[in-house]
């Protein structure tokens, strides 16, 4: 909605004439003035509220000539990224130039005001000056009208997930706009509709800006804590950015930062249209041959340049690796699956949900059991979960949240996604917890690459949605074929993977208590083949 804003400015000099006369100048251009006397105090105010300019007097003590508080203000800032987030004006007296020019060098200084030629003019123009790049007239639309409520439920803030009422949600909300008019400097407004969010505690819409000449293209935009921003920008420089070459990409197109937020551009160069769709949602639409057509463009079209740069075959211990990416799953199976598993001795356990009294092997200790294996360690997305592939109506791919990208088990985002559509694009009433297991039983007896040509008639079921999953894991299994490079028709390291995924699974509170069994049940079969139990 179209939304009055005003640039924020904080002032802090020690000596409150300064203060006075600052703040009743910038008030009168209809600015939202506060200040502090101390550093300390300016401190507090960036904890309870955003500023888009710091008006800064370098020497907190004017009766101390050695007093320089100001620079160490600055290296603080700049220690917590809030440079970034902040256009900053130095006010310099005399004697002071250089540690003026050291402001300048080291910390993103957008301007100085020389207190012994000051004038309100002079003033005006350097905060106009500053505040340029932010588009405080932007409006913005949200499409629906709770698509906003709708991407903050998701938003983890130091660790701690916002609730609404509360004054961090608020001061989110405000800061969330406010990141809108720093990444679309030009736009008149933004149209914004949320995506569907994935499990790192960030938001993700589809934003379109529009300027006097009409609608420019849709693009991926990304927010979030500035800590997991800056994160993702790095990974993708890193990783991603190296590999890019022409045709279709995903590329940055913009970062920016307020006090608590950063968020990122995408634009996906050589999309065929601007109706995108995330994979869930086109999984669940769609039948098999068409998610097969999209999983081959994924893994040999969009992701092919990683898998062609594994580097050199090395000794690892893919437990170490995948608790380094997931986290160790600590709690015992009791807590992991309270009320729904029956404890029996020497490890094993059985299920409630099941009419028989078969018993499972507890896969729980094997999350600290080392599995060494001659393998590769490449780049992979780290991800790669239905909300983070895009997908246009021509069943192009494009990658998105790259925050987990890094070096990795080759086999990584394979399993990770056969995992996905098992455990939750099967869903939790598309499926019974025996059906489900007997898929399961039929995917652990193909032991072998070999066996998975003949793998689509080993399986019958008269259930539609199973069936599909089936058949999808089928096709991944087939491409893991292809792309190892191990030439080894042994198919226990990708069981290894998939014992990890499982594992991770279990620890998925949004799923239902059935889809986290089956997840279960699965860590339990995959460890069984791997030791070589019956």
């Amino acid at each position: 909605m179209a939304q009055q804003r005003h640039g924020r400015i904080l002032i802090v000099d020690d000596l409150p004439q300064w203060r006075e006369e600052l703040t009743e100048i910038l008030q009168a251009e209809h600015y939202l003035v506060d200040s502090a006397a101390t550093i300390d105090a300016a401190f507090q105010k960036l904890q309870d509220t955003f500023f888009h300019l710091l008006i800064l007097d370098l020497r907190m003590n004017s009766s101390d000539i050695s007093n320089f508080e100001g620079v160490a203000m600055l290296k603080i800032l700049s220690q917590y990224s809030l440079n970034d987030a902040l256009q900053i004006v130095i006010l310099s007296a005399h004697g002071t130039f250089d540690h003026v020019h050291e402001a300048f060098h080291d910390h993103k200084v957008a301007d100085f005001l020389p207190k012994d030629r000051f004038s309100p003019d002079k003033l005006l123009t350097c905060v106009r000056e500053a505040l340029k790049k932010i588009n405080l007239e932007l409006e913005i639309h949200w499409e629906p009208l709770e698509a906003e409520e709708q991407v903050l439920s998701h938003i983890d803030i130091q660790r701690e997930r916002i609730r609404p009422g509360t004054q961090r949600y608020q001061q989110v909300r405000e800061e969330l706009a406010d990141l809108l008019c720093r990444l679309f400097g030009t736009a008149n407004s933004v149209l914004v509709r949320p995506l569907a969010p994935g499990f790192s505690g960030t938001g993700v819409m589809l934003v379109q800006p529009f300027n006097p000449y009409g609608g420019a293209r849709v693009v991926v935009t990304k927010f979030g804590a500035t800590q997991k921003i800056e994160k993702e920008n790095t990974n993708f420089n890193t990783y991603v950015l190296p590999f890019i070459g022409g045709g279709r990409n995903t590329m940055v197109q913009s970062v920016r930062y307020t006090p608590l937020l950063g968020g990122i551009i995408y634009s996906l160069l050589g999309t065929a249209n601007e109706r995108l769709e995330d994979f869930g949602t086109f999984y669940q639409k769609s039948d098999s041959e068409a998610i097969q057509q999209v999983l081959d463009n994924l893994f040999f079209d969009t992701c092919k340049s990683w898998y062609a740069n594994l580097g050199r075959q090395q000794l690892c211990d893919l437990t170490e690796n995948y608790n380094q990416t997931f986290g160790e799953v600590s709690r015992p199976l009791e807590e992991t699956l309270d009320g729904l598993i029956v404890p029996h001795p020497k490890q094993r356990f059985s299920l409630r949900a099941l009419d028989d009294e078969r018993t499972f092997t507890d896969p729980l200790p094997a999350a600290t059991r080392p599995f060494r294996r001659s393998t590769y360690i490449s780049t992979t997305h780290g991800d790669l979960n239905q909300h983070n592939i895009l997908i246009d109506e021509e069943h192009r791919t494009w990658l998105i949240d790259f925050c987990s990208t890094g070096q990795g088990h080759y086999l990584r985002d394979l399993a990770m996604l056969d995992s996905v559509v098992r455990f939750q694009l099967l869903t939790s009433r598309a499926a019974s917890l025996e059906e489900r297991l007997h898929m399961e039983e039929a995917l652990c007896r193909i032991t072998r690459f070999t066996q998975l040509a003949q793998a689509e008639a080993t399986f019958r079921t008269e259930n539609a949605a199973l069936r599909k999953a089936y058949l999808t894991v089928i096709h991944i299994r087939r491409m893991v074929r292809h792309l190892d490079r191990l030439s080894n028709d042994d198919m226990s390291e990708y069981f290894i993977a998939l014992l990890h995924n499982a594992l991770r699974t279990l620890t998925f509170s949004t799923l239902s208590p059935q889809q986290r069994q089956h997840a279960l049940l699965c860590a339990s079969l995959l460890l069984d083949n791997i030791d070589g139990h019956k």
